[in-house]
């Protein structure tokens, strides 16, 4: 289920039944960031991004990562990786556009969600 990003304010009985309600749905492991890396699926209803890809080919190098959320993130979540490898923020700020991360291990696949 896709929660509304707004809900109707005007304080009534009926209004304070559906917040709840819906509150409650998204709650009960309604909440998504998608079923695919895609970040177009019709479910995601967080505010992040995802990204994927592979580290540089030597190891703590500083390497860029677009998303698409508008603003600057406040971090990133590593899902996967397919190496015993550590993905940490460099020092270059962040961007509403984009992220810059090193990795301690050369040519990791990741997978990451950017918030």
């Amino acid at each position: 289920m896709k929660v509304p990003r707004q809900l109707n304010l005007t304080p009534s009985v009926d209004n304070l039944t559906n917040w709840t309600t819906k509150i409650a749905r998204a709650l009960s492991r309604n909440i998504t960031s998608g079923a695919t890396m895609s970040n177009q699926d019709d479910d995601i209803n967080t505010d992040t991004w995802k990204a994927q890809g592979t580290t540089p080919g030597a190891a703590n190098t500083e390497f860029a990562v677009k998303h698409g959320l508008g603003r600057v993130p406040n971090g990133f979540r590593v899902w996967s990786v397919n190496a015993a490898a550590i993905i940490y923020q460099s020092t270059t700020p962040w961007t509403a556009t984009t992220i810059y991360l090193k990795c301690n291990v050369a040519s990791v696949e990741y997978r990451i969600n950017i918030e």
